[in-house]
């Protein structure tokens, strides 16, 4: 007799066995899921195109985001465009990748293990390269694979089996299994610990997406889990390759706290060297001394175990660096000899290692030496871009800039700057200066070169622009002497007081021009007003009243040089000198004046000015010459104000700082030995014995009545001369009110100049940036366009928030007429073949046989401090602002800082044949090109990748 058994099962049942067999079998190779993830990747794409883009989903939060600049890009957009660039090429983004950052998963893509930001010079050429981390693995192959199975048995010991290569390495179901598991007990138990399930993949998400580095909640762990899972099937189905590269990218980007001197520490490279000092190239050769081969001795022995533990130490200490390596070294030991045994144990290194390794001591440094870095003077124009570069994105430091996945193209020409930058260095050096023979160590007349500092710039007029081609100088401290300072530089204002005059000529021009002669007769002009007369009297007489003739006319205006006359300007009685005492007894043109640099004609064409713009208007004469004018008070209690101040910033000076008894007793000696005490120090010494704190614009704000109480004797005086004197002080200062916005125009960098005819020779300072300006704009035949250094900015090449920049075409101010800009130019170049800039009379002659005019403008200034009792010497310059040809511009300055400058009596004949010697240098910037031609940013992709550059025409 037969039985049958038929195994019956529902339909449910075979559902769900046939659900776990596939689930067992998804778990351990992830063969499904390779095949979806893998494909939805294909589709996480992003292309560059031209214009803005409206598909970009920039990140907010993340370190890595931050660090590289990904988060701010938007406001760094913003801040571009309102600075005269504009988006030229922008990434767009795949709908499915657009979509997957809606839904807050971070971006796919391969993201960079090392970035930063690069300079290029005009042609392409690097001159500055910032790389963070420093040091990067470049693959694989490149790390110890004792420092690969460490990091796997510390952190994630499945990742490289090769039994499952579709495997996903974002999960491991067990690791992830029991941190649910205790995330559940701890809500039962607070006290119950909660394990790590992350992946180093994973953990990558997190330390590179997630806000603060951290996972603050479950959602967050899902994105995390998500993104690393798709960022895995980047390359297709099979996960080795991605696998390893997940290994190189954990141990470039591991944070490892931070250092004094150094910073931020990221990955392991940075770690070895910030934390022990060690060369980690040196440390990689090292460890692989370490192999399967036998057991190395004595020294050997000793030196693979102390490296191993300095990057054992820095992997285990990635939980919480801050405390490791910059508190509790006692922890760290105890951390690392902990995981020693387990390592010898589960066969990853030899017992003589653990052995050898437990026995060295180490100690993480409390501070880092700082990397090398090039000279102040080598690397000033670089500096200046980045200082520029870093005010125009709104980041403030040059840390987090350099920081940035940032490519900048500049104007510089790298090889002629660093060629005009040796050459200053070799004049600076006072022994080569002196075996060379050069005319310029000559002309200090015996004294040290050392002490004096050249500072060269050189522009170049392009289209929509002036474009910086060199800024060098051979001082090696941080101060950029070209911008960075206000100096005297003597005569070279002469050529904004002349730029001022022929202005005042022009209007002059416009507005009488076409009158007939008999209205020009019948014109009322104060006697003081002598440019208007001389203008009047010129047109009436004149045949040709074109503008260009007239402001000839006006450069052949004649003046006395003599010293003998004392003038009452500035609020005092002032007397001044020639350079040249034989040119005392001369009377001279305006333009030999200017080629020649006659201090005393300047002077007395400056009181034209200042009489022209203060009586050119009847109103301001009847204030004089009535005593009972209504507006006679207003002007004194304009001087009581302005006067009162003055003192106060003089008595400021002296009384801040003492103690309140001190500042009293000082005063009270000093008004018993003289009998007399200005109310307004008397009153500033109680001031501050109140308010020891308060600064000059606090007193300002509290003396507003004690300076009118202190000029009340002005008001009642019976004498209308002092009355008068006071008035035509602040009409003075109402002239030059106008005189600087004039000088403003041109250029002119401070908010104020000092209302004194010394003006016109330098007392109110410049700085070399603003001569090249307004040499810019007389090349430009009156059109004034701002500098600029860069014309490109190419944000994160090579990911999805790719973002390329390029300057917009500028449009040119007009602020001189072409008219008064050419005349300008021809006397800028009188003064190089007739005056004070001879040493350069010829111009100078190109290799192709071609020469270009020199035009230029010399002072010297000997800035001093001058009391009743002595003479301080605070600095010495010479300049020499000029232009070469049609299209370059610029300026060579010598100066002395400090005490020091009281050896030196050189003058402006040094930066004249300092700019002669430099010529060899920069004249392959002024050869003639073929077309203006164009150097384009490519992308920097990858690590290590230089720029694909691309060029267009010459």
């Amino acid at each position: 007799m037969a039985f049958h058994w038929t195994l019956r099962l529902p339909r449910w049942a075979w559902a769900v066995a046939l659900l776990a067999v596939f689930a067992s079998v998804e778990l351990r190779t992830s063969w499904v899921q390779s095949m979806v993830l893998a494909r939805a990747a294909r589709h996480l794409t992003y292309t560059v195109e031209s214009g803005t883009s409206a598909s970009i989903r920039f990140p907010t939060k993340g370190p890595y985001d931050i660090r590289l600049g990904y988060a701010r890009e938007p406001e760094f957009v913003k801040r571009l465009e309102a600075r005269g660039f504009q988006v030229e090429t922008q990434a767009r983004w795949s709908p499915e990748l657009v979509r997957l950052a809606d839904v807050g998963i971070f971006p796919v893509y391969p993201v960079k293990n090392q970035a930063g930001l690069s300079v290029l010079d005009r042609t392409g050429r690097s001159i500055f390269l910032s790389r963070h981390p420093r040091y990067a693995y470049r693959d694989f192959g490149e790390i110890p694979p004792l420092v690969v199975q460490s990091l796997l048995f510390i952190e994630n010991r499945e990742l490289l089996q090769t039994d499952r290569p579709f495997r996903n390495p974002a999960l491991e179901y067990d690791r992830l299994a029991k941190a649910v598991l205790d995330v559940g007990l701890n809500q039962l138990m607070p006290h119950h610990a909660i394990s790590g399930g992350s992946t180093l993949a994973i953990q990558l998400e997190k330390l590179r997406h997630s806000p603060g580095g951290r996972t603050g909640s479950v959602a967050e762990k899902g994105r995390q889990i998500v993104s690393a899972s798709l960022r895995s099937y980047l390359d297709g189905a099979n996960t080795m390759d991605a696998r390893k590269h997940l290994v190189t990218d954990y141990l470039n980007s591991v944070p490892l706290g931070g250092i004094a001197g150094y910073g931020e520490v990221i990955g392991l490279g940075d770690g070895l060297q910030a934390w022990y000092g060690v060369d980690v190239q040196a440390v990689n050769k090292t460890l692989m001394m370490a192999g399967p081969h036998p057991a190395p001795e004595g020294l050997a022995r000793v030196q693979i175990a102390a490296a191993y533990r300095q990057a054992l130490n820095l992997l285990v200490a990635v939980k919480k660096p801050s405390v490791y390596l910059s508190g509790d070294h006692d922890a760290l030991d105890a951390r690392t000899n902990a995981y020693l045994p387990a390592l010898a144990s589960a066969g990853i290194i030899p017992e003589w290692l653990r052995d050898e390794a437990l026995r060295v001591r180490l100690t993480p440094r409390a501070r880092a030496n700082a990397p090398a870095s090039a000279m102040f003077a080598e690397r000033k124009a670089v500096d200046a871009v980045r200082a520029e570069l870093g005010s125009q994105l709104g980041v403030p430091n040059l840390y987090d800039l350099d920081r940035l996945d940032l490519t900048v193209r500049t104007m510089l020409d790298g090889m002629v700057n660093d060629a005009v930058t040796r050459a200053l260095q070799r004049v600076g050096d006072c022994s080569e200066a002196a075996q060379a023979g050069l005319v310029a160590f000559r002309l200090l007349n015996g004294h040290a070169c050392g002490h004096v500092v050249y500072s060269f710039t050189l522009y170049e007029r392009v289209p929509g622009g002036n474009a910086l081609r060199v800024q060098a100088d051979n001082y090696d401290r941080p101060l950029n002497i070209n911008e960075g300072t206000k100096l005297e530089l003597g005569s070279t204002a002469k050529l904004r007081t002349l730029a001022t005059y022929l202005e005042l000529v022009e209007g002059l021009h416009r507005q009488y021009a076409h009158l007939p002669a008999s209205a020009l007769r019948s014109l009322p002009v104060h006697p003081r007003d002598r440019l208007t007369r001389w203008a009047i009297a010129y047109l009436v007489a004149t045949q040709d009243r074109s503008l260009p003739a007239m402001l000839d006319a006006a450069m052949s205006r004649s003046y006395s040089a003599s010293p003998d006359e004392s003038f009452f300007t500035g609020g005092g009685l002032h007397r001044f000198e020639n350079f040249d005492a034989k040119d005392n007894s001369r009377v001279t043109t305006v333009r030999e004046a200017f080629q020649r640099s006659i201090n005393l004609v300047f002077i007395r064409l400056m009181r034209d000015l200042v009489d022209h713009l203060t009586f050119r208007r009847g109103d301001i004469a009847r204030i004089l010459e009535d005593a009972n004018h209504p507006a006679r008070r207003a002007y004194l209690v304009r001087f009581a104000d302005w006067e009162g101040r003055e003192f106060l910033r003089r008595f400021y000076r002296g009384l801040h700082g003492a103690s309140a008894d001190e500042t009293l007793r000082n005063v009270a000696r000093r008004g018993a030995l003289s009998s007399r005490i200005h109310p307004l120090e008397v009153w500033l010494s109680g001031y501050l014995a109140e308010h020891p704190e308060a600064d000059l614009r606090a007193v300002f704000e509290a003396s507003a009545d004690a300076r009118q109480d202190a000029y009340d004797w002005l008001f009642k005086t019976p004498s209308r001369s002092a009355q008068d004197r006071a008035i035509e002080i602040m009409l003075e200062v109402d002239a030059f009110a106008e005189i600087h916005a004039s000088w403003r125009r041109h250029g002119y960098p401070f908010a104020s100049l000092v209302p004194s005819y010394a003006t016109a020779i330098g007392s109110s300072g410049d700085n070399p940036a603003a001569l090249s300006t307004l040499m810019g704009i007389i090349v430009n035949d009156g059109l004034r366009y701002p500098p600029f250094r860069t014309d490109q900015v190419h944000f994160a090449a090579g990911t999805p928030y790719e973002t390329h920049f390029t300057r917009k075409p500028m449009v040119g101010e007009r602020v001189l007429s072409p008219a008064v800009a050419s005349l300008l130019r021809h006397d800028l170049v009188g003064v190089v073949e007739h005056g004070t800039g001879r040493r350069l009379a010829g111009g100078v002659t190109l290799a192709n046989g071609q020469t270009l005019e020199i035009g230029g403008k010399t002072g010297t200034g000997d800035n001093r401090f001058e009391t009743s009792r002595s003479s301080r010497v605070i600095n010495r310059t010479a300049a020499f602002t000029f232009i070469v040809g049609d299209r370059f511009f610029g300026s060579m300055v010598a100066y002395v800082p400090g005490e020091a400058a009281a050896g030196y009596e050189f003058t402006s004949a040094l930066p004249v044949q300092m700019v002669k010697h430099l010529l060899p240098a920069f004249e392959p910037l002024l050869r003639p090109v073929a077309s203006p031609g164009a150097v384009r940013v490519g992308a920097l992709h990858g690590l290590g990748s230089s720029a694909r550059r691309e060029k267009e025409g010459v």
